[in-house]
């Protein structure tokens, strides 16, 4: 199982609703931001996946959405900027990947997900 391990600086941030942020640049506006961390390190908590990897994140308000592999099911997990999983919802079943454990990342509208 993978481990989804979340910066201080991520979880208290301004909203990041897409993949590459959110003016589509890959660039934070916040400052003084962590440039190294490890499992110990700049890590505020960290979270179990079901599945061997995961989406990259979004934040939306105090929310974090991401997709991950369970099995042959694909799910959307929403996770609390306190780190405890608020909900999950499956996706698809029956999916097979056996190339690329990535998942696509999810966005947001600031009201969907």
């Amino acid at each position: 199982m993978s481990v989804l391990a979340l910066l201080l600086a991520l979880a208290m941030g301004d909203d990041w609703p897409a993949w590459r942020g959110p003016n589509r640049d890959g660039v934070s506006a916040e400052k003084g931001l962590p440039s190294t961390w490890s499992s110990d390190k700049n890590v505020f908590w960290k979270v179990e996946l079901p599945g061997p990897a995961g989406s990259t994140p979004i934040v939306v308000k105090d929310r974090i959405y991401l997709t991950t592999p369970d099995g042959e099911r694909l799910l959307l997990l929403c996770i609390g900027t306190d780190g405890k999983k608020v909900w999950e919802r499956e996706l698809a079943k029956g999916v097979k990947n056996t190339t690329n454990l990535a998942s696509a990342s999810p966005s947001s509208d600031g009201t969907h997900v």
